[in-house]
């Protein structure tokens, strides 16, 4: 397990706590719902086709955010978006007002749930102006969780996602304090990622998307 053998080298004295928390990690931050997706059923409350109605966030399950993955279209505007997303923030400059406006890349935010967990999908869009903006990438995101919440979480999606779509590429980043952890996949003409970020153990981030 990455998680283990990085604590371990980090933390040699804490071997029998870490044997405890990582049998009981699936059952900690993650939650009930956490633990219903280690074997993800294709069962859903949603088609699998392009979304084209407004969704009723009281309505969604964790398998439903998980599908959306392939079923946000690209290139919508960001009125378009809103429109599906009724709950979409309003738009912002990229990097919270890090890049000047004139390079036409704004962002807008969805707080969401997923494994009983709060986070959020990041829109990305391109803007001729303000006025006439295009998606063309999102992410999910779910931050300020422990080290063995982020393993457990991304474990499970690296799973899901592999029996939809098939093997991806890892890749494996480990420093003195931080690890990082990637897989990346192309289906059809969209490129997907997943990516776990350990910087401490109560301090661990877990992304995915386009």
């Amino acid at each position: 397990m990455i998680l283990f053998r990085y604590l371990l080298n980090r933390y040699p004295s804490i071997l029998p706590l870490l044997i405890l928390l990582t049998s009981m990690a699936a059952f900690s931050q993650a939650g009930k719902e956490t633990s219903e997706t280690a074997n993800p059923q294709p069962d859903s409350t949603m088609a699998a086709s392009p979304l084209t109605a407004p969704i009723d966030q009281k309505l969604m399950t964790t398998i439903d955010w998980l599908q959306l993955l392939e079923r946000i279209p690209t290139a919508i505007t960001y009125e378009e978006a809103k429109r599906l997303f009724p709950n979409i923030g309003e738009l912002q400059t990229e990097g919270g007002g890090v890049f000047d406006p004139k390079y036409g890349l704004y962002e807008a935010f969805l707080p969401i749930k997923i494994f009983n967990l709060p986070a959020r999908i990041e829109f990305n869009f391109r803007c001729e102006n303000q006025s006439k903006c295009h998606l063309y990438t999102f992410y999910f995101q779910i931050w300020n969780i422990d080290s063995l919440t982020a393993v457990t979480i991304y474990e499970r999606l690296r799973e899901y996602y592999t029996d939809l779509y098939g093997p991806c590429r890892v890749e494996h980043d480990e420093v003195e304090y931080y690890l990082n952890e990637s897989c990346s996949r192309t289906v059809g003409k969209r490129k997907y990622h997943l990516v776990m970020c350990i910087y401490f153990r109560d301090d661990a981030y877990v992304g995915w998307g386009l």
